[in-house]
């Protein structure tokens, strides 16, 4: 109170004073009647004199001015608390005139001043970005000091990057969309498939999972999938209807020593008792099996892998059944490397497992995806509100009584389980306790998920073991990451996306990708399935500095009948075709995998054709034959067609003889000049 009463007594005081010297002026003028005498004087008082004069002055200054109230005074109100300086009235004229004829500080257009035109920058999301607020509105030009000029080129640029899903409609994908990566600081070393020297788990990743370590580990997840709860929605619908990647299995059936059985599905079928291939063991997600179209995903591309691996699916759900698995596997392979992939339930299965046997496991490694960690957590998470409740929970407990139908007469001998009130649950969490509980003699059904979360047994695993989960995960909440447990662990590496749902990453397509690189991209009516990539001669070599349009065109089948692609300006070249432009390409033609993709072609397999030509198997006779028999002349040659053909103004000037200027949807990239090419079928 001492200090309160020492900032605010004396200016305070010195207007309260000011305000009743006022009203007491107001009276004495009101009144003066009252103190003039019979000689219509007033009568001898100086200070009343003196007061009535100052009175005057101010009503002729209100008069003079027009306003009869004082200009700068703020307006009180009831209630509210103000600083003493309000009752000066000097000092607040003094700020409005600072205010009034404050000069608005310039903005400088940043794209004048870094000399870029925005147009030429709608692939730039992360510069875009700046330009957008949260709710995804282009922010004015008082903001951001763009010219009007600019700002309609800026306007244009962000409407086509929203049309390629690189920049969001909505403000969540304007954040950054990087992998975040939670590991020991001196992770376990590990010896690698090819037989180089270890290195550590965390460098491994590195080498060999750019897409989750380095500039390369960005998850652009489809525009129109932005958040985890319609990456978990079209995850559902599309593995419903998904008809892609057809696996043939063999199923083996084991018997448990409890009376039950678990089966194996083994592609392409069961191997022989010497087998040393190397077998990825799959483990599917909560009612799911090996017909999932995640499942059948993993197990497509592992077959194509160039060690020959094969994959099992374990189908199962239970921490012991899998361990009794796996020890059949290894007791009947006893050469065949071992390693553990699971989704959803079936990678907290697995997860569990590696923690509870350490480092007796068969396995070599293991990659958990989309684990829910901590079952209590996560089943609190989603019944949570009434959206999760309604949609999650409903869907997982229609999902399991669909399953106990199945089984029924089997489940039902157990006199703790009634038929109606398992039919009756609308929840996971009502199914586990009338159905889960009673079967494994759990209390309650808390203890159950508390019993079988996996996150307790992080730390003691010791396998190098991935972990890839999505913090946006509807089913498996971001508070459920263990990731303190994995900073202690040295075996365990933990990967997360900002989006991605449960077993979502729907992300943009290798097209996609293609228009996000550098390389310059022009769609024939905006079609994807037809394009024009703008390729560069490789150094080194005397293709350098050539400029080449190469038209590609995707068959339905893509990715799994490869495009078709070729040269549009001319080239001098053993493997291609002068006139028409056909490549003779055996990468492409013949050994072309649903693996490879558009980067691929531009970055590895064209740059290779030319800086390494193949004389022996020619399309173009005189090239090859130059090559073989005077190298420096086929060079020369080489430069010279580069020199005359391969320029920015010879493509523009095929493009314009061609007449397909006007048919096509311009994607400009920084990638330098303009190329040419004609289609060939590979």
């Amino acid at each position: 109170m001492g200090l309160l009463r020492s900032f605010t007594a004396r200016p305070l005081v010195a207007g309260i004073v000011r305000l009743h010297t006022a009203r007491i002026c107001a009276n004495i003028a009101s009144t003066q009647a009252d103190n003039i005498d019979d000689k219509g004087s007033l009568k001898a008082n100086p200070e009343i004199r003196r007061i009535i004069d100052q009175l005057d002055k101010v009503k002729q200054k209100q008069s003079a001015s027009g306003n009869t109230t004082p200009r700068f005074r703020k307006m009180f109100k009831s209630g509210e608390t103000y600083h003493p300086d309000d009752l000066n009235d000097t000092l607040q004229e003094q700020r409005m005139r600072a205010r009034r004829f404050k000069k608005p500080i310039p903005i400088e257009d940043p794209f004048e001043t870094l000399g870029l035109n925005p147009l030429h920058e709608y692939k730039n999301h992360t510069l875009l970005s700046s330009f957008v607020s949260d709710m995804g509105k282009i922010l004015p030009r008082s903001q951001t000091g763009v010219s009007a000029k600019n700002q309609r080129k800026l306007a244009l640029a962000i409407k086509r990057a929203r049309a390629m899903a690189s920049t969001a409609l909505l403000y969540h994908l304007t954040r950054s969309n990087a992998l975040s990566i939670y590991h020991h600081r001196s992770t376990v070393r590990i010896k690698v498939a090819d037989g180089s020297e270890s290195m550590s788990f965390v460098d491994c990743v590195k080498q060999k999972c750019p897409s989750l370590y380095g500039p390369k580990a960005i998850f652009r997840p489809t525009w129109w999938l932005f958040n985890g709860h319609l990456q978990t929605a079209y995850a559902s619908f599309y593995n419903a209807i998904s008809k892609d990647d057809p696996i043939p299995y063999a199923r083996q059936i084991l018997s448990t020593v409890d009376g039950g059985q678990v089966s194996l599905d083994w592609t392409p079928a069961i191997p022989s008792s010497d087998s040393t291939t190397p077998t990825l063991v799959v483990l599917h997600g909560l009612t799911g099996g090996s017909h999932e179209s995640y499942v059948r995903s993993l197990v497509a591309r592992i077959r194509q892998h160039p060690s020959g691996y094969q994959a099992v699916v374990y189908c199962g759900a239970w921490t012991a059944d899998f361990k009794f698995a796996i020890e059949n596997i290894a007791k009947r392979w006893p050469n065949m490397p071992l390693v553990g992939a699971g989704f959803s339930l079936g990678s907290n299965v697995l997860v569990k497992y590696l923690g509870e046997e350490g480092d007796r496991t068969p396995l070599r490694a293991g990659v958990s995806v989309g684990n829910p960690f901590d079952f209590l957590g996560a089943s609190l998470h989603v019944e949570r509100t009434w959206f999760r409740r309604k949609i999650y929970a409903r869907a997982m407990a229609k999902a399991c009584k669909k399953l106990f139908l199945k089984h029924a007469k089997v489940i039902l001998q157990n006199p703790a389980i009634d038929y109606e009130t398992v039919m009756n649950t609308k929840t996971l969490r009502q199914f586990d306790q009338a159905v889960t509980v009673p079967t494994f003699g759990y209390e309650t059904v808390a203890a159950f998920y508390r019993d079988a979360s996996s996150a307790r047994f992080i730390t003691k695993v010791k396998i190098p073991l991935l972990c890839l989960s999505a913090r946006d995960d509807p089913i498996s909440p971001e508070e459920c990451l263990p990731i303190d447990e994995c900073l202690y662990n040295p075996h365990v590496i933990l990967a997360t996306t900002r989006i991605g749902g449960h077993l979502g990453w729907f992300e943009e397509t290798d097209v996609m990708k293609l228009l996000m690189s550098d390389y310059e991209v022009t769609l024939v009516n905006d079609n994807m399935q037809e394009f024009y990539v703008r390729f560069h001669g490789p150094a080194g070599t005397p293709f350098a500095g050539g400029v080449w349009k190469v038209h590609v065109e995707l068959p339905d089948q893509y990715p799994y009948k490869s495009p078709s692609i070729g040269f549009m300006n001319r080239i001098f070249h053993p493997n291609i075709d002068e006139l028409s432009g056909s490549v003779c390409l055996d990468v492409i033609n013949q050994t072309w995998s649903p693996m490879f993709d558009m980067i691929n072609i531009f970055e590895v397999f064209l740059p290779q054709l030319l800086r390494y030509p193949n004389a022996t198997d020619p399309l173009n006779g005189e090239a090859a034959a130059l090559l073989m028999r005077e190298q420096s002349s086929y060079e020369s040659k080489v430069k010279e067609y580069v020199a005359r053909y391969a320029t920015k103004e010879a493509a523009d000037a095929a493009t314009d003889e061609s007449s397909e200027e006007e048919e096509m949807s311009s994607v400009n990239y920084s990638s330098g000049e303009e190329d040419e090419t004609a289609g060939m079928e590979l």
